[in-house]
């Protein structure tokens, strides 16, 4: 038992024993090699002068006791300035045996107080060799991890050979430290680029103030604008101004890279004040981007409207060689196209157009305070006018864009201009507007006001909505039925233009009807009808749509059987096509509502029916037939009257009044008898009422009703409105104006001013 226990002993001390070997920190070489990168590698100029170059960083895993060096040479030519302290590379510890240390010299050698045999200085840790290489050394008095050094090359020689990449290559001597290399600069000429910062800047015949013009100049390496304090340049780049515009004064440079004062300068050259000449009598910026602020005069007698671009030379290299500092404009204002016009759909409602914009060519073009109006050709009205955005110093009253009169074509807004004197612009989008069936062509806006002179701008374009054609015009006799007229062809000026679920009709003329239905189809095109729902209603043919075209379609028809009546006159018997298919604009919204009124119309009100285009309601119009003959009981006669002459023709025969005709508010007076006989009515057609002084004259079914004073006129039971009135003058002699009774009665008239006749066919 004694034995085991022994045993066991033991084997616990020789497991203890290990397990302290293997706490034991093992010592011994560094097993990793130290790594160099550049902190900053700058772009230097190849003049053969004295500039600083990138920072190495170097860092090694492990140190041990002892000193470690490296030597580290720079290329053919360059050059270390060992002349003082001051100018010798600098080897700074920043972080030791895993702590950090504050930025400094390190003691591991001590600085020379005086210079070498080949009279170089050299800084602590830093030994000179030649005029390009050195060597670094650092001694740890205990192994150390994770140690970096910095080493800074502040004045290096770089030489005119010198082009690309700057290596410096490091060699091993001795110690932890591993041979690599590092690239501390790229070496080349020196350019500058030039800029602006923003060409938008205008200005007009007034110049600019407040150092408005700005330039701009980067260097790609330091000294790149020439010039030091023992070689000054004084056009190191020179700014040269366009005709007609000159310099107002020297510039103002202001270093953008470190705030402080400026090496260049900027002055306006004494014998030609279109040029500014950038020199340089200082080298101690660093690499640098300069902004020249300066302001310019204008000659308008010889500066030319447009952009202003200054030429850009001098002894650096600078590119490119001309910048664009600005526009050089008058006072104006225009109207642009924003978006291209669009195409409309006469007929409809609320039809977008372009947007488009009233612009300014100078701040304060647009004068502040005016009203400024836009209007619309006969048969189109606003739907929609948004008040407009603005940029620049342009804006508007609280109360925007409203209507002017009652029409819906013309609407004003008032400027009220505010803020920084920049030209600004208008800006209209999201128009839309309400057009007429019968409008075509384009839809222009007339702006005026505000200093700008009725100018025009097309923001859409309406093309015809449907054209009636026929094959044929026969010729008719009134009094018959059953009469043949030519085939019609209805074609749609573009897809979906007749609106499905709407009527389209083909509307005769007065004393005109439709015998039959006759055959309608759709010829060409995808356009669907309901050939079973077509009627005809005495003049009126209404054919139903069931659903619009997908391409621009032809209704055809044909078998045209006509009813003329014995009122119908000689000449072309025009049929007019209408209806709420292609007329959706008078058939949309209620009857009588006020401009701005809820479901109405925001710039007018609706009329009668809810009618927006009083008398514009046909689309297109085709002759289908010609009358040939006149009714047989009635008798072709040419009537000529002559203003003050009592005495006038009847078919070339002379006749006798008792009362001259005479002209009033430009319209013919006669003597009722004689209107009558004029337009073919016999004395015993002539009625006379003392009661109601009114006159009734009765010419082939159709019964005309005029009253004394009064300026409405019966027709068969339906008033109309004349601009005149009927007026009895001496000796008693009722008087008519001639015109409306003729016109109500068929006939013909014709005046000729030069010879102040009247002519009743």
């Amino acid at each position: 038992m004694k034995i085991k226990r022994n045993r066991k002993i033991i084997s616990i001390l020789l497991t203890l024993s290990f397990l302290v070997a293997m706490l034991v920190p093992m010592v011994g070489p560094a097993g990793a090699s130290s790594t160099y990168s550049v902190l900053a590698a700058p772009t230097v100029l190849n003049d053969d002068t004295i500039q600083g170059l990138g920072t190495i960083q170097i860092d090694i895993p492990q140190v041990t006791v002892g000193t470690s060096t490296i030597l580290v040479t720079l290329p053919t030519n360059f050059a270390i300035d060992w002349t003082a302290l001051a100018n010798s590379p600098v080897v700074s510890v920043v972080k030791s045996g895993g702590g950090t240390f504050a930025a400094g010299y390190f003691a591991a050698a001590a600085a020379a107080a005086a210079p070498d045999v080949n009279g170089r200085f050299s800084n602590a840790g830093i030994i000179a060799v030649s005029a390009r290489e050195f060597k670094v050394t650092y001694t740890a008095a205990a192994a150390e991890y994770d140690v970096r050094l910095l080493l800074t090359l502040p004045n290096v020689t770089i030489p005119s050979s010198a082009d690309g990449d700057i290596k410096v290559t490091i060699d091993k001597l001795a110690g932890d430290f591993s041979p690599g290399s590092a690239v501390v600069g790229t070496a080349g000429s020196g350019k500058v680029s030039a800029y602006v910062s923003d060409a938008t800047l205008t200005f007009t015949n007034a110049g600019t103030t407040g150092s408005r013009i700005e330039i701009y100049l980067k260097e790609n390496t330091r000294f790149a604008i020439k010039g030091t304090a023992l070689a000054p340049e004084a056009t190191s780049v020179k700014f040269k101004l366009p005709k007609g515009i000159t310099w107002a004064g020297n510039g103002v440079v202001t270093n953008l890279t470190d705030g402080l004062a400026a090496d260049i300068t900027a002055t306006r050259d004494a014998a030609d004040f279109r040029v500014m000449n950038i020199g340089r009598a200082a080298a101690t910026d660093p690499k640098s981007i300069y902004k020249i602020a300066a302001d310019v005069n204008v000659d308008d007698s010889e500066a030319v409207l447009g952009n202003v671009d200054v030429a850009v030379s001098g002894t650096s290299s600078v590119d490119p060689s001309t910048v664009t500092i600005g526009e050089y404009v008058e006072y104006s204002i225009k109207l642009v196209n924003a978006k291209d016009p669009k195409d409309v759909t006469p007929g409809r409602t609320n039809q977008d157009v372009g947007d488009f914009n009233i612009e300014e060519g100078a701040a304060d073009s647009i004068l502040n305070g005016r009203t400024i109006t836009m209007e619309l050709p006969e048969g189109v009205k606003w739907a929609t006018v948004n008040n407009p955005t603005t940029t620049g110093n342009l804006g508007f009253t609280a109360a925007g864009v409203t209507a002017v009169g009652s029409d819906g074509r013309k609407v004003k807004f008032t400027t009220n201009n505010v803020g920084a004197a920049s030209k600004g612009k208008f800006k209209f989008t999201n128009v839309q507007v309400d057009v007429a069936v019968d409008f075509t062509g384009d839809i222009k806006v007339i702006v005026d006001g505000a200093g700008i002179d009725n100018q025009e701008i097309v923001i859409g374009k309406a093309v015809k909505a449907l054209t009636a054609t026929v094959d044929t015009t026969p010729e008719v006799i009134i009094g018959l039925q059953q009469q043949a007229g030519g085939t019609i062809k209805i074609v749609e000026g573009a897809k979906e233009v007749l609106i499905n679920g709407k009527n389209l009709t083909v509307n005769a003329p007065t004393g005109v009807t439709w015998s039959k239905v006759p055959t309608v189809k759709v010829s060409e095109g995808d356009l669907s009808i309901d050939t079973n729902g077509v009627t005809k209603d005495g003049g009126v043919l209404t054919i139903p749509i069931k659903s619009q075209s997908t391409t621009a379609s032809t209704i055809e028809i044909s078998d045209v059987k006509l009813t003329i009546d014995r009122t119908v006159p000689e000449g072309p018997i025009t049929f007019k096509v209408k209806g709420t298919a292609i007329d959706q604009i008078n058939n949309t919204y209620p009857a009588n509502l006020a401009a701005g009124a809820v479901g109405g119309r925001t710039f007018y009100a609706t009329g009668p029916n809810g009618v927006c285009f009083s008398g514009r309601d046909t689309a297109t119009t085709v002759e289908v037939a010609k009358t040939v003959t006149p009714a047989p009981t009635t008798t072709k006669n040419k009537v000529i009257f002559k203003i003050g002459d009592s005495k006038f023709t009847v078919n070339g025969k002379e006749v006798t009044m008792d009362a001259a005709p005479y002209l009033k508010n430009d319209r013919t007076y006669l003597p009722v008898r004689f209107v009558a006989q004029a337009v073919g009515i016999t004395d015993n057609n002539i009625i006379w009422n003392e009661a109601d002084q009114s006159v009734i004259l009765i010419k082939d079914g159709t019964v005309v009703k005029l009253i004394i004073g009064n300026n409405t006129m019966i027709i068969n039971g339906t008033s109309f409105s004349m601009d005149v009135a009927p007026e009895i003058v001496d000796p008693g002699r009722t008087m008519l104006p001639v015109r409306w009774v003729a016109q109500a009665l068929g006939c013909d008239i014709n005046w000729d001013d030069a010879t102040q006749t009247v002519t009743v066919n």
